[in-house]
């Protein structure tokens, strides 16, 4: 698991258990709505025999655009929205 954040401070320093449990989510959310940028290689392993400057060219083309970045990005939001049912009572009722 990989956390969006840009350094270390900007981590929180407790995470809430519901959060913690929804974390996994929230950062494949952030990759799709972000489509991926700086996140490629997690996404994108690199093959067995792939050659070092063959995967950088396969990482460097990944860009998602058109129908695919709308794809993600639809992702993402599908995500977001269908997790709402799921949150614990006590979250429910601080959103409603």
């Amino acid at each position: 698991m990989h956390i969006p954040f840009d350094s270390p401070h900007e981590i929180p320093v407790s995470i809430h258990p519901s959060l913690l449990a929804i974390l996994p989510r929230l950062q494949l959310v952030h990759d799709c709505w972000d489509l991926l940028n700086n996140q490629k290689q997690y996404y994108l392993p690199r093959g067995e025999r792939e050659p070092d400057s063959a995967y950088k060219r396969r990482i460097d083309a990944a860009l998602p655009s058109g129908f695919f970045r709308d794809a993600l990005r639809t992702f993402a939001g599908m995500l977001a929205s269908s997790h709402w049912h799921q949150l614990p009572a006590s979250l429910q009722s601080v959103i409603t």
